[in-house]
């Protein structure tokens, strides 16, 4: 039923075009005569006429438009006979009294425009209507349609001739009544234009259900193809662990286990689930289409993500049993030479070394003990050959930091003698012999650092010196680099200090200075002038001497006899209180500044 349903829109949109072109005359020249309203001379001079530089005129006359609008019919006409915007058709409509103009040049339409303008008229449809009332009907009630249609012909042709128009549109068109004044009309019919709207509509519907549907259908189709690939991967994957079934115990037994059992479980899912998925909703049930596919789809996304987990833990089983021997080999090679260099660096240093010595026998029961495991639990050897093959590591790493400590151990005396001597230059180039800090009792602890090393590498234990000597060069670079920021200090503090003693000096002569200029003005100027500004610096006199008197004490503060390398903030007034005008004084004639 639905198909049924489905096929006679899209038949019955296909058929509705065709109603609405049923009924146009074949085109038979200039002229269609359907109607016989002209006699045959009357044609031939119409269709002599017709055709101008222009615009050519077709003229086409019928009985009657079957209860079809002029309008529409024309437009149908001009559009059937594949009319160009040089074509002006006039259509007759004997029956129906009706007369209509039809075009598609903006053009013309202006010159029409501009032409009922002039008399008055209005635009558009209205000026087609006035010019066919006043050049065709007049002729038409009289039944001289030969007439009218050669009066229409020449004022058309007269059109360009002078002036111009103004377009008012792509298409232009215009009826009346052929008996009397009437209506205009433009433009096609609103039931075809209802018609094709609903065809239309009507097809893009059933197109897009059409289309959805099978797009969702194949899509449906697509996801059960991959369910069905998910199927054979799952069975691939219970194949491989079929070497190990039987055969393997411990870890590696568990692991195989419980992924078999897993494995053979989604086998059972994903069969019962295609039988589910094996008929598909029809195209049209998009709502049906669309919950299955996203069914589907969350479950094929959780199988193949569970999949991939078991074919992961699978390939680690596989690369343990393929490569466990091969590491085992390579431990139980390297062993040998391990022992050849523990060996040699007793030899060498005369340390017994006996904690590395420990450490090889462990790594050899290690390397047995994988070796026994290997055959029937591949993922416990693989464990305990790779904590083995860690140790191994740290071994090759000890015995070389053997010959690294020791030297270090040997070359700490010139080590701290140099330190010393730095530090004893850097005291005696900058006087700090009384500092506060003590960078002396970072080297005796250096020292006595060094003297617990000894024990610990003599025995091996790798981690042990590595800290004590760690802590050792700590030790060391902290002794430096305080005196050398004690140095810093001293050299900042004497520096600032000779600020001092050059700053003071300044003020010193340009307060001498300003009293000799007091004492020059008092030969031009009254006292009481004078006195306010001797007043201030007088005033300014004392604070600078105070200052004067706290640069001793500062001095004391910055020798090495003090041992305070941080010198005191000063404050810089005097020069300031040198500025001040005095309250109440009036400006003196000639003074432009007196500091």
């Amino acid at each position: 039923m639905k198909k049924t349903f489905v096929l006679f829109l899209m038949f019955s949109l296909l058929w509705m075009p065709d109603m609405y072109a049923a009924g146009i005359p074949a085109r038979q020249g200039i002229v269609t005569d359907e109607a016989s309203l002209l006699t045959k001379q009357e044609a031939a001079a119409i269709a002599a006429i017709a055709k101008g530089d222009r615009y050519t005129i077709q003229v086409l006359t019928v009985d009657s438009l079957d209860g079809a609008e002029s309008g529409a019919y024309a437009t149908d006409v001009y559009d059937s006979w594949g009319l160009t915007p040089r074509d002006v058709l006039l259509l007759i409509s004997a029956g129906d009294q009706r007369v209509e103009l039809n075009f598609n040049n903006p053009g013309l339409q202006g010159y029409i425009n501009s032409w009922s303008q002039a008399q008055g008229g209005a635009l558009d449809t209205a000026a087609i209507t006035g010019m066919l009332d006043t050049y065709f009907n007049p002729y038409a009630r009289e039944g001289d349609f030969a007439g009218g249609i050669r009066s229409m012909i020449q004022k058309l042709h007269s059109f360009g001739g002078t002036g111009s128009g103004t377009a008012s549109g792509g298409g232009t068109a215009g009826a009346t009544d052929s008996g009397a004044a009437g209506s205009s009309s433009s433009g096609p019919g609103l039931l075809k234009m209802a018609g094709i709207v609903i065809g239309i509509a009507l097809l893009a519907f059933v197109l897009y259900v059409l289309f959805t549907g099978l797009r969702r259908r194949g899509q449906l189709r697509s996801q059960q193809e991959q369910l069905a690939g998910l199927l054979v991967r799952a069975n691939r994957a219970l194949e491989s662990l079929q070497p190990f079934q039987g055969i393997v115990q411990g870890k590696t037994g568990e692991m195989v286990e419980g992924i078999s059992k897993r494995l053979a479980a989604q086998l059972v899912e994903i069969s019962a689930l295609q039988s589910s998925q094996s008929s598909q909703p029809p195209f049209y049930r998009l709502k049906a289409l669309r919950a299955a596919s996203s069914q589907l789809q969350q479950t094929e996304t959780a199988f193949r993500s569970t999949l991939e987990e078991e074919e992961q833990r699978i390939a680690v089983i596989s690369d343990a049993d393929r490569n466990v021997k091969q590491q085992i080999t390579e431990l139980k090679k390297e062993a040998p030479e391990l022992n050849l260099q523990l060996q040699s660096a007793v030899k060498e240093t005369g340390y017994e070394l006996q904690e590395i010595a420990e450490d090889l026998k462990e790594l050899a029961e290690e390397t047995a003990k994988a070796d026994e495991l290997e055959l029937f639990d591949p993922i416990a050897a693989q464990d305990m050959t790779g904590e083995a093959q860690e140790k191994q590591a740290q071994i090759e790493q000890d015995l070389q930091d053997v010959d690294t400590y020791d030297d270090k151990l040997n070359g700490f005396p010139g080590v701290l003698a140099a330190a010393r001597s730095t530090i004893a230059a850097l005291i005696e180039q900058h006087s700090l012999h009384n500092m506060k800090v003590k960078p002396y009792e970072n080297l005796e602890q250096a020292s006595a650092a060094a003297a617990t090393l000894e024990a610990p590498l003599r025995s091996g234990d790798m981690d042990e010196v590595r800290k004590i000597a760690a802590r050792m060069d700590t030790l060391l670079g902290d002794a430096i680099a305080m005196t050398e920021r004690q140095a810093l200090i001293r050299q900042n503090n004497l520096r600032d200090l000779d600020t001092v003693r050059s700053g003071w000096s300044g003020l010193s002569q340009r307060r001498n200075e300003l009293h000799s200029r007091i004492a020059e003005a008092r030969s031009r100027f009254a006292e009481h002038h004078l006195a306010p500004l001797e007043e201030v610096l007088e005033t300014a006199g004392t604070q600078l001497r105070q200052g004067a008197g706290e640069v001793p004490q500062i001095e004391t503060w910055t020798s090495d006899q003090r041992g305070n390398m941080t010198m005191p903030a000063i404050a810089w007034t005097s020069c300031s209180s040198f500025r001040r005008k005095p309250p109440g004084s009036s400006t003196m004639p000639g003074r432009a500044s007196i500091c």
